[in-house]
């Protein structure tokens, strides 16, 4: 399946972008688009809902490390949530734990989002 991103702007200013399929190079504009498009809104607090996602690539880890450092740098928060064990395992070998926090699912990461 190939992958799919889309986003949503929420009432409390949090962004949703759900990632869908495989993300890859093929998928690489779509989330840096999804993400620039919440920073023009000024909107640093982002959960990104890897949960219905295949397999994500390095093209796409790379995008969201550079989403995490614009966010920290505005003193926002960004979060992944949902991963399988296959992304939760890449995510925890490239460190992304220490630039993005992670979480279970949806609701668990609009909790964490405002503690």
């Amino acid at each position: 399946m190939s992958g799919k991103v889309t986003s949503s702007f929420k009432e409390d200013g949090v962004c949703v972008v759900e990632l869908t399929g495989e993300i890859s190079s093929n998928s690489e504009e779509e989330l840096q688009l999804a993400l620039i498009d919440s920073f023009d809104l000024k909107c640093y607090f982002v959960i990104i809902n890897v949960a219905n996602a295949d397999n994500i690539y390095a093209p796409a880890f790379k995008i969201i490390s550079w989403a995490a450092e614009v966010i920290v740098g505005n003193n926002g928060r960004i979060i992944l949530c949902g991963a399988n064990s296959e992304v939760s395992e890449k995510l925890n070998i490239i460190g992304m734990d220490e630039v993005a926090e992670l979480c279970q699912n949806l609701e668990e990461a609009q909790e964490l989002l405002f503690k």
